[in-house]
């Protein structure tokens, strides 16, 4: 559970680009402002348009759903004050949008892609939890790691391998209980639709 005195880092959208190992999905980046670190989502069809849709500036005919969630706020004098994701649960990035209305603060549950849209509707800033973005940095770097370790092995190259001989050193890194080289091996094996 996150704490008030939690220290946020801004973060902001800089890239939105189809997911290389999730067919039909999409991958949005978000940077911390003033730094490198990055946090990649991955999100779905609709949730991309609907970012898209706003960061090209499309207008569309009639609302679309984030749109008609800002018209109401701003309706009903709702200010949106910042989005925050706050938790990270089996990969699954959880945000919250800070609203304002008559001096009373509320805090609405959304998915991160949902609230990264608004934020983005209402000029607010988006921000997460250093300890979570720190979590995030070190697993891609993790990720980075094992996917070196696969490919320093004998071989000139990871590519030099054929999809059986992955899937044997899968099998091997398993029962040697070397999850982190099995954790590159598998992501080699996804990218190459293996699996």
């Amino acid at each position: 559970m996150a704490y008030e005195f939690e220290y946020k880092i801004q973060l902001t959208v800089v890239s939105l680009s189809s997911a290389v190992n999730h067919p039909g999905a999409y991958t949005l980046t978000l940077k911390e402002v003033g730094g490198e670190r990055r946090l990649p989502i991955i999100i779905g069809l609709a949730e991309a348009q609907a970012i898209a849709v706003y960061l090209q500036r499309i207008v569309s005919p009639r609302p679309l759903s984030h749109d008609l969630f800002h018209n109401m706020a701003v309706a009903f004098d709702i200010k949106v004050e910042e989005v925050i994701v706050y938790a990270c649960l089996d990969g699954i990035f959880c945000s919250k949008i800070i609203c304002i209305r008559d001096n009373v603060r509320s805090e609405i549950d959304a998915r991160t892609s949902d609230a990264v849209s608004i934020a983005l509707r209402f000029g607010a800033p988006i921000y997460i939890y250093e300890r979570i973005l720190n979590d995030v940095t070190e697993r891609l770097r993790t990720i980075r790691d094992n996917l070196q370790t696969v490919k320093s092995t004998q071989y000139a190259s990871i590519d030099d391998l054929s999809v059986s001989q992955l899937q044997e050193m899968l099998e091997a890194a398993i029962k040697e209980e070397d999850y982190e080289k099995a954790s590159g091996l598998r992501d080699e094996l996804r990218r190459r639709g293996a699996i």
